[in-house]
């Protein structure tokens, strides 16, 4: 009796955590967060959308619909904040409007392609690079092995606001159980 109350409350939840409704917020006039506890992030230039973070397919299904109610303009560009597939296995809706996916050669050294995982064009390397796009700027850290490999942290000078990715994750347990992950640096 027990294991079955343990299932059906198990069960239960799945769906409560599926059901939760994804927001837009907007953040400043042209960067916004799509997402309910884990968010994407989408900022639009003058002649682009770039999406960071695309998650999984129904996130970035989310994503592309609040894009299409802010504006007309294509994403051309998707930055993976690092390796996990649970942060990158939604890009293929962006692919096919002929996105080019980027990230740090860190996380793609150790991206396993999949059919719901697809490696990046583009890389970049060392500790910072900055990204002109459009009339816009995008400032990309990175500061070594922590929570995933290649683990980028993203800032937009226009606004001085930065963009993290697991990295303070309140409410939530450390991620030391993961395999790649390494809380001492």
């Amino acid at each position: 009796m027990r294991t079955k109350i343990t299932v059906a409350i198990a069960i239960f939840v799945g769906f409560l955590v599926q059901a939760q409704e994804i927001k837009t917020i907007k953040v400043q006039n042209n960067l916004y967060m799509v997402g309910d506890r884990t968010y994407s992030c989408f900022y639009v230039t003058d002649d682009q959308v770039v999406v960071i973070d695309p998650l999984d397919a129904r996130h970035a299904e989310a994503t592309m619909k609040a894009i299409n109610k802010v504006t007309d303009l294509p994403v051309k560009t998707v930055f993976y904040s690092h390796n996990h597939w649970d942060h990158i296995s939604g890009t293929q809706i962006f692919k096919a409007e002929g996105a080019t996916i980027i990230s740090h050669e860190k996380a793609a050294e150790t991206i396993t392609p999949n059919p719901d995982v697809l490696m990046p064009d583009q890389t970049w390397t060392g500790s910072d690079t900055i990204y002109s796009i459009g009339n816009k700027q995008i400032e990309l850290f990175f500061y070594g092995r922590n929570h995933g490999d290649g683990m980028t942290v993203f800032r937009f000078p226009e606004h001085n606001i930065v963009f993290t990715i697991d990295l303070v994750v309140p409410d939530r347990v450390l991620y030391a159980y993961l395999p790649d992950a390494d809380p001492k640096n």
